[in-house]
């Protein structure tokens, strides 16, 4: 087997695995083992098992293929900036238009009666969020 395809296969596996394993801790699935051993979360929700399995385990084992020039901004062409534009542009409308359904309205509800350390807490907890996911 080519080395690229025994690559491929060990990350499908793994990935998998480290899926199965978040679903079964999750939900407290029982058999055959505990699997709640590894709902590893901590007190602000922040939780370990997923920054672990997605992020730090196929970081370590990636370090020498991560090519850095893929997270800069250097070749990128035109088009790319037309298209992170439309996808900013269509996003700051969708936030704008969310006052203007009930149905949204209710989803992302507002945040006006908290002080403003509440909000800051929260802007940083949704911002580490969403900075995981574009990393990962």
């Amino acid at each position: 087997m080519e080395r690229r395809h025994s690559t491929a296969l060990f990350w499908s596996v793994y990935a998998a695995a480290a899926l199965a394993i978040d679903f079964a801790a999750t939900h407290s699935v029982q058999t055959p083992i505990n699997w709640r051993v590894f709902h590893w979360q901590l007190d602000n929700g922040f939780d370990v098992y997923k920054f672990l399995a997605w992020f730090a385990v196929p970081f370590i084992l990636n370090i020498r293929n991560i090519q850095v020039s893929y997270f800069t901004f250097a070749h990128w062409r035109k088009i790319d900036w037309i298209l992170l534009g439309l996808v900013v542009g269509v996003g700051a409308i969708i936030m704008v238009l969310i006052p203007y359904f009930p149905s949204a309205r209710q989803l992302y509800g507002s945040r006006a009666h908290l002080n403003m350390a509440a909000k800051w807490s929260y802007f940083r907890y949704q911002f580490l969020w969403i900075l995981s996911w574009l990393i990962g």
